[in-house]
């Protein structure tokens, strides 16, 4: 797997959730805190994410216990 197909795969599990949850892109953006041209542009694969706007996209989509640190999840 290269670097560019890891970006496109979390893009299509980003639009999918986020069309799944009935948000827009516009909407996904004020939540991360970037634009919807962005939120576009991750979507299609065409732009990095940094680590801790992976985090803000699962909050935003409502996936935060999936990122939630182990030592939390068990107490």
């Amino acid at each position: 797997m290269n670097e560019w197909s890891i970006y496109s795969a979390l893009g299509e599990a980003v639009a999918i959730r986020r069309k799944a949850i009935g948000l827009t892109q516009a909407q996904v953006a004020v939540k991360v805190g970037i634009s919807r041209a962005s939120i576009a542009n991750i979507e299609s694969g065409r732009q990095k994410v940094l680590l801790h706007q992976v985090y803000l996209f699962a909050e935003a989509l409502k996936l935060r216990k999936f990122l939630t640190p182990v030592e939390s999840r068990l107490f």
